[in-house]
């Protein structure tokens, strides 16, 4: 995976990925909360605590590459299997 600005990442019971910044506030990953909103109709995943971190260009980059890197690999096991399925 890409360094990011953030300390950590988590994912919470509901599903929703958090960043948690240096400072200990947790900032809802873009891509997360588009899928949260598709697959619950709730709209308020992204509310957060915001101390600005987010707000960054480095921050919003390093948060859409995640966000590639982590489709990519689902869709790389998701076509392993379809072509084992096939075999």
């Amino acid at each position: 995976m890409t360094k990011t600005p953030w300390a950590q990442t988590i994912r919470r019971a509901s599903g929703l990925v958090e960043h948690i910044c240096e400072h200990g506030v947790g900032h809802p990953a873009a891509g997360s909360v588009h899928w949260m909103e598709l697959n619950t109709g709730d709209d308020g995943h992204g509310v957060h605590g915001c101390d600005g971190c987010c707000n960054t260009m480095e921050w919003k980059l390093a948060d859409a590459v995640e966000g590639f890197e982590v489709a990519n690999e689902l869709l790389s096991k998701a076509l392993k299997t379809i072509r084992e399925l096939r075999a």
